[in-house]
């Protein structure tokens, strides 16, 4: 299919690397929301998508300082600030980071609650929206990690207990329904013989 990746079966070798170095490609993905990925993956055709997407961010990203300098020394001359003029040059003017904020408005916070640094300010120091993505990412991941090395007994007590209460609140359900069902088909009888007697 044109919406997927073939990869060669995994072997079980320790050494095998492949699936991990789809992971910045799989990660511009994401971070540009594609409405549909064909086009892209299409444009990948008959290469080994992560050494060809490697040599494609290595052109942006040298594209990027570049016209990031000529931008930081016009800024220098006039005076402005470059960080808008840099989201709008790039397309990004506004644009909402994958799981964060963008240029503008409300600033997101960290996982550990410090602010979290947008677009124009990562621009500003030289950053590809790309970077700050996987910064952000990265930022993400080691928090998870965190939280479920300190609290994991925790939370895996706390989901136990909970799916034990469903279970228990299923079962009187399922009790009630039978019982009740069961005992009450057989009132009608009951009254019947009592009639005769």
């Amino acid at each position: 299919p044109a919406n997927a990746i073939h990869l060669p079966p995994w072997t079980g070798s320790p050494t095998d690397k492949e699936l991990v170095s789809f992971i910045p490609f799989l990660e511009y993905i994401a971070a540009m929301e594609l409405p549909d990925v064909r086009d892209c993956l299409a444009s990948f055709a008959n290469t080994h998508i992560p050494t060809e997407y490697a040599r494609r961010e290595a052109i942006a990203r040298e594209k990027f300082h570049k016209e990031f300098a000529e931008r930081k020394s016009k800024k220098s001359r006039s005076g402005s600030g470059a960080g808008g003029s840099l989201l709008s040059s790039f397309g990004l003017n506004g644009v909402a980071m994958a799981g964060g904020a963008g240029g503008g408005g409300m600033r997101m916070m960290t996982p550990d609650g410090a602010p979290e640094e947008s677009l124009s300010e990562g621009f500003a120091k030289g950053k590809t929206y790309m970077d700050q993505v996987r910064e952000r990412g990265q930022r993400q991941y080691e928090f998870l990690d965190r939280e479920i090395r300190e609290n994991g007994d925790k939370y895996l007590q706390e989901m136990a207990a909970e799916e034990k209460k469903l279970q228990d609140e299923a079962m009187k359900g399922m009790q009630a329904k039978f019982f009740g069902g069961f005992w009450g088909g057989g009132g009608g009888d009951g009254g019947e013989e009592e009639g005769k007697k």
